[in-house]
């Protein structure tokens, strides 16, 4: 019991330590991923116009 003790404290002290580390990491990539989702959106809003017309 003690080691699911062990590991469920690790995972909630992990969890928010992951979070930070993947938001840090995101962060440099945030304008890439920004222009990624503008060009899928108007591709998306593109299409669609084309179908109801």
């Amino acid at each position: 019991m003690l080691f699911v003790d062990r590991v469920a404290a690790w995972n909630t002290y992990s969890f928010e330590e992951t979070w930070i580390t993947i938001f840090w990491n995101s962060y440099r990539y945030f304008p890439m991923l920004m222009i990624i989702y503008v060009l899928l959106t108007n591709k998306l809003i593109k299409e669609i116009e084309s179908i109801n017309h």
